[in-house]
């Protein structure tokens, strides 16, 4: 899958794709959407312009849930405000936390993090253990 760390204004992601048993380098893990810096990590992750509508059209009709033949997770990160995870199935929280991640090597960043690494370090450590993480660390920061 992938891991996606954020904390202190900067969210850190590994470039690996795995479809099948092939991996795929440089995907757009994270995007920006309405002033907002969104992850994305799933085992059937749409492209980024398909989510980019269906967030428009969750926002317009809050009856609309799930995006069909899909299942991901947005890290949603406001310019300002608090971050909010979301589901391909239309559920989502809101979370009251400094730093946060998402993905198969989510635990590891999690804990890394709660032990002082950054959002980078925090990747970089995911990707020692999880084999779904790997190739480049990229960042961005909120706001940029």
């Amino acid at each position: 899958m992938t891991t996606i760390a954020y904390k202190d204004g900067v969210v850190a992601y590994d470039s690996l794709v795995t479809v099948g048993r092939r991996k795929h380098l440089e995907p757009a893990k994270v995007f920006k959407w309405n002033k907002a810096l969104i992850g994305m990590c799933g085992a059937d992750c749409p492209t980024n312009d398909v989510v980019k509508h269906w967030l428009n059209k969750l926002l317009a009709e809050p009856q609309v849930t799930k995006l069909k033949n899909s299942d991901f997770e947005l890290l949603i990160i406001p310019l300002d405000g608090r971050l909010r995870l979301l589901y391909s199935d239309g559920r989502g929280l809101f979370l009251d936390k400094p730093f946060y991640a998402i993905g198969s090597g989510s635990d590891y960043a999690m804990g890394a993090m709660a032990h002082g690494a950054s959002a980078e370090e925090a990747v970089r450590i995911a990707a020692v253990f999880d084999t779904a993480t790997g190739g480049k660390i990229r960042t961005k920061r909120r706001g940029k």
